[in-house]
């Protein structure tokens, strides 16, 4: 197997894996978000549809935000970028209490 044809095929299995991850846990992130703010049933259907527009208006600016951090500085600084993001959200997380809990 030459050079290509290896690289095309880490490439998909990369990639099947990744979008594999990110389909088993897209079920049950909007459900995990309802659960942690405490939504009443009459308005989860609600609450599950305003975070998923959320979502999807998000994903315009942070492809245009990588883009620009690509071009203007490298293309090492996307990814960086979302490292330190994906650091704040983490420590963000142990802010986040079940009022139930309270």
């Amino acid at each position: 197997m030459n050079g290509d044809k290896k690289t095309i095929l880490f490439f998909s299995i990369g990639a099947f894996l990744n979008d594999l991850g990110y389909y088993l846990i897209f079920t049950i992130w909007p459900v995990f978000v309802t659960s942690i703010i405490g939504a009443p049933v009459g308005v989860r259907a609600s609450v599950i549809g305003s975070f998923q527009m959320l979502v999807g208006l998000t994903a315009l600016p942070a492809s245009l935000i990588a883009g620009i951090l690509w071009d203007s500085v490298s293309f090492k600084a996307p990814f960086v970028f979302s490292l330190c993001l994906t650091t704040v959200a983490f420590f963000l997380l142990f802010f986040i209490h079940n009022p139930k809990e309270s």
